[in-house]
Protein backbone atom coordinates (compact mmCIF):
# COMPACT_ATOMS: atom_id res chain seq x y z
CA UNK A 1 0.00 0.00 0.00
CA UNK A 2 1.81 3.44 -1.74
CA UNK A 3 1.49 6.50 0.90
CA UNK A 4 2.65 9.82 1.01
CA UNK A 5 4.81 11.14 3.10
CA UNK A 6 3.85 14.80 4.33
CA UNK A 7 5.47 16.57 7.31
CA UNK A 8 2.96 19.29 9.16
CA UNK A 9 3.77 22.86 11.28
CA UNK A 10 1.67 25.52 13.29
CA UNK A 11 1.11 28.42 11.00
CA UNK A 12 2.66 30.86 12.91
CA UNK A 13 3.76 34.48 11.25
CA UNK A 14 7.16 35.48 12.02
CA UNK A 15 7.57 38.15 14.62
CA UNK A 16 10.66 39.77 12.71
CA UNK A 17 8.75 39.88 9.67
CA UNK A 18 5.79 41.77 10.84
CA UNK A 19 6.71 43.58 13.71
CA UNK A 20 3.69 42.50 15.56
CA UNK A 21 4.36 41.66 18.97
CA UNK A 22 0.81 39.19 19.03
CA UNK A 23 3.22 36.92 16.50
CA UNK A 24 5.87 36.60 19.18
CA UNK A 25 5.13 32.54 20.21
CA UNK A 26 6.30 31.61 24.09
CA UNK A 27 8.28 28.77 24.83
CA UNK A 28 5.46 26.48 26.19
CA UNK A 29 3.33 26.97 23.22
CA UNK A 30 6.31 26.12 21.07
CA UNK A 31 6.59 23.12 23.40
CA UNK A 32 2.95 21.75 22.81
CA UNK A 33 3.47 21.83 19.19
CA UNK A 34 6.47 20.27 19.19
CA UNK A 35 5.55 17.33 21.64
CA UNK A 36 5.93 13.71 20.25
CA UNK A 37 6.34 14.78 16.29
CA UNK A 38 8.91 13.07 14.23
CA UNK A 39 8.93 14.32 10.77
CA UNK A 40 7.56 11.79 8.24
CA UNK A 41 10.96 11.77 6.31
CA UNK A 42 14.62 13.27 6.95
CA UNK A 43 13.37 13.98 10.41
CA UNK A 44 15.27 11.89 12.97
CA UNK A 45 13.75 9.79 16.94
CA UNK A 46 15.70 8.35 19.37
CA UNK A 47 14.24 5.64 22.43
CA UNK A 48 10.62 5.70 20.25
CA UNK A 49 8.46 2.59 21.76
CA UNK A 50 6.37 0.03 19.22
CA UNK A 51 3.97 -1.28 20.81
CA UNK A 52 2.11 -5.18 19.27
CA UNK A 53 -1.29 -3.11 19.19
CA UNK A 54 0.21 -0.55 17.26
CA UNK A 55 1.49 -3.01 14.40
CA UNK A 56 -1.85 -3.15 12.83
CA UNK A 57 -0.96 -5.34 9.20
CA UNK A 58 -4.18 -3.29 7.56
CA UNK A 59 -3.08 0.21 8.00
CA UNK A 60 -0.46 1.63 6.10
CA UNK A 61 2.21 1.65 8.76
CA UNK A 62 1.93 -1.70 9.55
CA UNK A 63 1.52 -2.81 5.28
CA UNK A 64 5.08 -0.31 4.95
CA UNK A 65 6.74 -2.00 8.11
CA UNK A 66 5.78 -5.64 7.23
CA UNK A 67 6.93 -5.27 3.37
CA UNK A 68 10.10 -4.16 4.45
CA UNK A 69 11.01 -7.11 6.69
CA UNK A 70 9.56 -8.95 3.99
CA UNK A 71 12.23 -7.51 1.75
CA UNK A 72 14.76 -7.76 4.04
CA UNK A 73 13.92 -11.49 3.93
CA UNK A 74 13.71 -11.78 0.27
CA UNK A 75 10.13 -12.82 0.07
CA UNK A 76 7.00 -11.57 -1.59
CA UNK A 77 4.16 -11.69 1.09
CA UNK A 78 2.58 -13.24 4.31
CA UNK A 79 0.65 -16.44 3.69
CA UNK A 80 -2.40 -16.80 5.60
CA UNK A 81 -3.34 -19.80 7.86
CA UNK A 82 -5.92 -20.56 10.61
CA UNK A 83 -4.84 -21.16 13.72
CA UNK A 84 -7.35 -23.32 16.02
CA UNK A 85 -6.95 -23.22 19.85
CA UNK A 86 -7.20 -25.73 21.87
CA UNK A 87 -8.28 -26.55 25.47
CA UNK A 88 -7.44 -30.33 25.83
CA UNK A 89 -8.67 -31.91 22.59
CA UNK A 90 -11.55 -29.79 22.02
CA UNK A 91 -12.71 -26.02 21.51
CA UNK A 92 -16.21 -27.08 22.41
CA UNK A 93 -18.60 -23.66 23.02
CA UNK A 94 -15.12 -21.35 22.04
CA UNK A 95 -15.98 -18.20 20.89
CA UNK A 96 -13.17 -16.07 18.58
CA UNK A 97 -13.53 -12.72 17.62
CA UNK A 98 -10.26 -12.13 15.99
CA UNK A 99 -8.29 -15.43 14.60
CA UNK A 100 -5.47 -14.18 12.13
CA UNK A 101 -2.07 -15.36 11.48
CA UNK A 102 0.71 -15.46 8.64
CA UNK A 103 3.40 -17.23 7.30
CA UNK A 104 5.79 -16.86 5.23
CA UNK A 105 9.12 -19.69 4.28
CA UNK A 106 12.80 -19.07 3.07
CA UNK A 107 14.57 -22.33 2.25
CA UNK A 108 14.39 -24.17 5.50
CA UNK A 109 13.05 -21.58 7.78
CA UNK A 110 9.30 -20.58 8.60
CA UNK A 111 8.54 -16.92 10.12
CA UNK A 112 4.84 -17.05 11.56
CA UNK A 113 2.76 -14.88 13.69
CA UNK A 114 -0.80 -15.16 14.92
CA UNK A 115 -3.37 -13.18 16.60
CA UNK A 116 -6.19 -14.66 19.10
CA UNK A 117 -9.05 -12.66 20.68
CA UNK A 118 -11.17 -14.97 23.28
CA UNK A 119 -14.74 -13.57 23.76
CA UNK A 120 -15.69 -16.84 25.85
CA UNK A 121 -13.38 -20.04 26.17
CA UNK A 122 -15.98 -22.53 25.67
CA UNK A 123 -16.42 -25.31 27.81
CA UNK A 124 -13.66 -27.42 26.94
CA UNK A 125 -10.62 -28.05 29.32
CA UNK A 126 -7.19 -29.59 29.14
CA UNK A 127 -3.42 -27.66 28.38
CA UNK A 128 -3.84 -25.12 25.99
CA UNK A 129 -2.54 -25.40 22.61
CA UNK A 130 -2.79 -23.93 19.15
CA UNK A 131 -2.98 -25.87 15.99
CA UNK A 132 -2.65 -25.28 12.12
CA UNK A 133 1.04 -24.26 11.17
CA UNK A 134 1.87 -24.88 7.60
CA UNK A 135 4.80 -26.99 8.63
CA UNK A 136 6.11 -29.01 11.47
CA UNK A 137 9.64 -28.13 12.97
CA UNK A 138 12.15 -30.20 11.93
CA UNK A 139 13.09 -33.60 13.85
CA UNK A 140 11.18 -33.52 17.45
CA UNK A 141 12.74 -31.07 18.92
CA UNK A 142 10.77 -27.50 20.48
CA UNK A 143 11.68 -24.07 19.80
CA UNK A 144 10.78 -21.05 21.57
CA UNK A 145 9.04 -18.54 20.07
CA UNK A 146 7.55 -15.26 21.46
CA UNK A 147 3.99 -15.00 23.73
CA UNK A 148 2.62 -11.72 24.68
CA UNK A 149 -0.91 -12.08 26.52
CA UNK A 150 -3.51 -10.38 28.33
CA UNK A 151 -5.96 -12.47 30.52
CA UNK A 152 -3.57 -15.52 31.51
CA UNK A 153 -2.71 -16.32 34.86
CA UNK A 154 1.24 -17.13 35.60
CA UNK A 155 3.24 -18.15 38.10
CA UNK A 156 4.87 -14.90 38.68
CA UNK A 157 7.30 -15.07 35.75
CA UNK A 158 6.14 -14.29 32.03
CA UNK A 159 4.40 -16.76 30.27
CA UNK A 160 6.25 -19.05 27.49
CA UNK A 161 5.36 -20.71 24.28
CA UNK A 162 6.87 -23.39 22.15
CA UNK A 163 6.55 -25.63 18.79
CA UNK A 164 6.95 -28.78 18.89
CA UNK A 165 6.42 -30.53 15.46
CA UNK A 166 3.41 -28.23 14.09
CA UNK A 167 2.13 -27.48 17.91
CA UNK A 168 2.51 -24.59 19.82
CA UNK A 169 2.06 -25.25 23.65
CA UNK A 170 1.76 -22.67 25.77
CA UNK A 171 3.25 -22.31 29.84
CA UNK A 172 2.18 -19.79 32.51
CA UNK A 173 6.08 -19.56 32.97
CA UNK A 174 9.22 -21.24 31.91
CA UNK A 175 8.88 -24.50 30.80
CA UNK A 176 11.03 -26.82 32.88
CA UNK A 177 9.44 -30.07 31.55
CA UNK A 178 7.43 -30.61 33.92
CA UNK A 179 3.72 -31.10 33.32
CA UNK A 180 2.32 -28.72 36.04
CA UNK A 181 4.10 -25.67 33.79
CA UNK A 182 1.51 -26.04 30.68
CA UNK A 183 -1.06 -23.62 30.92
CA UNK A 184 -4.49 -24.69 30.95
CA UNK A 185 -8.11 -23.77 30.28
CA UNK A 186 -8.21 -22.59 34.16
CA UNK A 187 -5.52 -19.94 33.23
CA UNK A 188 -7.33 -18.36 30.75
CA UNK A 189 -9.93 -16.20 31.27
CA UNK A 190 -12.75 -15.58 28.78
CA UNK A 191 -11.42 -12.45 27.07
CA UNK A 192 -8.10 -13.54 26.80
CA UNK A 193 -5.71 -12.55 23.71
CA UNK A 194 -3.29 -14.29 22.66
CA UNK A 195 -0.20 -13.13 20.44
CA UNK A 196 2.55 -15.00 19.15
CA UNK A 197 5.56 -14.71 16.82
CA UNK A 198 8.73 -16.39 15.66
CA UNK A 199 10.68 -18.46 13.51
CA UNK A 200 11.99 -22.11 13.45
CA UNK A 201 13.51 -24.88 11.09
CA UNK A 202 11.72 -26.95 9.23
CA UNK A 203 12.52 -30.00 6.89
CA UNK A 204 14.04 -28.36 3.64
CA UNK A 205 17.71 -27.62 1.81
CA UNK A 206 20.28 -25.93 4.22
CA UNK A 207 21.03 -22.49 2.11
Amino acid sequence: MATTVTNTKPQWRSYQQTGNPSDIVDSPTVADAIGGKVDGQGGQAANLEMFASSLDTESALGDYLISQILGFLGVDGWVPWTPALLLGNGNDGMQVSYPVAGYTTRANMLWFWLSVRLTYKGTSSGPVTIKGLPNPSVGNFSFPVTLRTTGMATDGTPATAEVTNGLITLFHGSNTNDPSNVATDADLENAATLDISGWYPIEGPLI
